[in-house]
């Protein structure tokens, strides 16, 4: 299918008539569309989508609001999207139309016409064509939400993989083939229980559908039971990548403490030195600084000494003695009062005494270790200082460390990091708990199905006694095979395209990506980023969009691949045009610009709705030789600009105003550039 054109009248934002002609030249087989946010982007997708579908994407707020609201001011109750496309080898026109005065389902018709020749030729059953061109259920992922695709590979999105991988094989038909055959074996188990005049075949009939109820009850308890472990291994994954990514810092922070304490320390020890130096100058520099008087006082001590004078020839002592026994060392009397008494007397003036003469020996010892201090105190000094520069220069490089470790650390919060710590501890504990519980449920599957078997041997042997049972029991039989025979059908189908997907999504990757991880689908269809060892690693959001746009991208050629296949199970491929609404969302710069590239290989028609954030000039560069067709949508409003800048889109040289303010109504206008 090759979309020529939509033409959308009063739908959402569109006042009026506003048509998109789309590019159907193979080798430019872009139509690039420009809009900032809420100018109409997603309206655009969604009116394609709904035109053929009546469905609109998850994004798309307030579904039911259609008709366009200025319109609706003026009277008119109505909208449209019209659809003209190539399909086989003809043209086509699809109309879906809304009226807000009709009730129910009659507010929305669909109408389908073959064009020939100009003439529109209706077509019986619209939706019933519309089914044959694109499938309902394949449809979704070629009408494409950007923004949403990470949803895809996110751990507990898991069964989505799985259900667009049986959509994209057209599984649809046979899985409501099983359903419509596990109805029929119930009926048949209570046609059975009733054509049976044996009250125990009544009671093993009623006993086989509770057991039959309880199996599948417990399926869906293992089913949501799956959901919550690859929800609780998706928060691990989380946890486990911002943990990874302060991997040390509890180390870092042990290492600061560490060296802060010696810093302590070192500084403690500055300061004892500091103190040293003050004491070598209170005492050692006296020595420096009175080495001239310490020479000359210990001459003068000398000189005296030699001459008498220091210490007194007299002692204290020895004359008191003399006066007391009132006679001379002559042995001459000394009479108190007589000239002799008083001429010794007299030499009471100068006697020297203990205390004397201790200072004398002290003053001599003092000075003469001034004179032994000042041979040694340069060299104390120079020590002292030599051990401050020392640990100054240790302190100065534990404060460049302490520094460089609190940069590393910055933003990072170790309380933070033990609670989430712990927040992994007690996933990995309930992880194993449901992995237990998982367990049990499924040995509780295993052991119900065998009271089932059990049950149903009996019911065939008493039903053989009685031939209304036993025809029962043989189309009961059959049915059950023919369901079986499905079911393996389907997942021998199912397994063989996951690995031709996950193939191709890999061949993508390698194109479009600079490392060397890989894709891996799980048992349960979960998408793994994989490094070379065969390791799952966590993925960031831009990992995540990136990885689910391959996955599109590889259903989108798989579904082309299956184009011609033939098979009574499954509806064949299909081609259709590739409509992406913000594609390059969360990617980084590099991604875009090689997705860009890769997008226009994978269908033969692309529409690419983009905002000047995805559009940057890297990516039109990527994509513009394959644009065939381009617009931007331009928004209009009735209020004055008032302190609003008016936005712009240069393109080709052109200066193209995007927000114009002081208008008739509110709309948004479709430009071609």
């Amino acid at each position: 299918m090759l979309i020529k054109n939509i033409e959308l009248n009063n739908f959402r934002q569109f006042y009026g008539t506003e048509k998109l002609e789309f590019s159907t030249d193979p080798k430019k087989n872009v139509t690039l569309i420009h809009a900032e946010n809420t100018f109409g982007k997603t309206t655009i997708l969604n009116a394609i989508l709904w035109a053929f579908f009546e469905q609109v994407t998850s994004k798309f707020e307030q579904p039911k609001k259609i008709v366009n609201f200025d319109a609706q001011e003026e009277g008119v109750h109505s909208a449209s999207v019209s659809v003209i496309f190539e399909f086989k080898k003809h043209t086509y026109c699809i109309k879906r139309t809304f009226d807000d005065r009709e009730q129910g389902t009659k507010k929305t018709t669909l109408s389908a016409h073959k064009i020939v020749k100009g003439n529109y030729e209706a077509l019986q059953a619209a939706e019933t064509f519309v089914g044959s061109v694109i499938p309902k259920e394949m449809a979704k992922y070629f009408f494409f939400d950007g923004e949403a695709a990470e949803a895809y590979s996110s751990a507990k999105n898991y069964k989505d993989v799985a259900v667009a991988i049986r959509n994209m094989l057209g599984c649809f038909l046979a899985e409501r083939a099983i359903d419509d055959l596990k109805g029929l074996t119930k009926e048949i188990n209570s046609e059975l229980g009733k054509s049976s005049t044996d009250d125990e075949l009544a009671k093993l009939e009623l006993e086989l559908q509770k057991t039959n109820e309880s199996i599948e009850e417990y399926e869906t308890l293992k089913d949501s039971t799956k959901d919550e472990i690859a929800t609780y291994r998706d928060q691990l994954k989380g946890l486990q990548e911002e943990l990874r990514q302060t991997e040390g810092s509890k180390d870092l922070q042990r290492l600061r403490e560490a060296k802060k304490q010696q810093h302590v320390s070192v500084s403690n020890d500055i300061v004892a030195g500091n103190k040293e130096i003050l004491h070598w100058i209170g005492n050692d520099a006296v020595a420096l600084i009175s080495e001239k008087l310490a020479t000359q006082s210990l001459d003068f001590i000398d000189d005296a000494s030699l001459k008498g004078r220091i210490p007194s020839p007299y002692d204290e002592d020895f004359v008191s003695k003399l006066l007391s026994e009132q006679k001379c060392v002559c042995a001459r009397e000394l009479k108190p009062g007589s000239p002799e008494w008083e001429s010794v007397a007299s030499l009471l003036k100068t006697a020297t005494n203990k205390e004397i003469l201790d200072r004398v020996v002290r003053a001599r010892a003092h000075i003469k270790m001034l004179q032994d201090n000042r041979k040694t105190a340069p060299d104390k000094l120079l020590e002292a200082q030599r051990r401050i520069a020392e640990k100054h220069g240790v302190r100065d490089k534990l404060e460049q460390e302490i520094k460089e470790i609190g940069d590393t650390l910055q933003g990072i919060s170790l309380d933070e990091v033990d609670a989430k710590e712990r927040s992994r501890d007690k996933l990995e504990k309930i992880i194993n708990q449901k992995h237990v519980e998982l367990g049990a449920i499924r040995n509780k599957i295993t052991g119900l199905k065998a009271e089932r078997d059990s049950t149903d041997k009996m019911i065939e042997k008493k039903a053989l006694k009685n031939e209304g049972s036993k025809k029962l029991l043989i189309r009961k039989q059959m049915v059950e095979q023919s369901a079986a025979m499905l079911k393996l059908a389907l997942s021998d189908y199912e397994q063989n395209a996951r690995r031709d997907i996950e193939k191709k999504t890999n061949s993508i990757l390698t194109t479009v990506t600079h490392n060397h991880r890989t894709c891996r689908f799980g048992e349960n269809f979960s998408i793994e980023l994989v490094k070379e060892n065969g390791v799952s690693c966590p993925k960031s959001s831009g990992e995540n969009q990136l990885l689910s746009l391959m996955f599109i991208s590889s259903l989108i050629q798989f579904a082309s691949s299956r184009m011609n296949e033939e098979s009574i199970l499954l509806r064949p491929g299909t081609v259709a045009p590739l409509i992406l609404d913000s594609p390059f969302g969360k990617l980084d710069t590099e991604y875009q610009v090689d997705a860009a590239k890769y997008i226009p290989t994978l269908t033969p028609q692309v529409v690419l709705l983009v905002s000047s954030s995805q559009g940057n000039e890297k990516v039109l560069d990527a994509v513009g030789s394959r644009v065939g067709m381009e617009y931007v949508l331009v928004a209009e409003y009735k209020a004055p600009a008032g302190r609003k800048k008016e936005t712009r889109l240069v393109r080709h040289g052109k200066e193209i105003p995007t927000a114009i303010y002081s208008q008739k109504n509110d709309r948004t206008r479709i430009e071609r550039i």
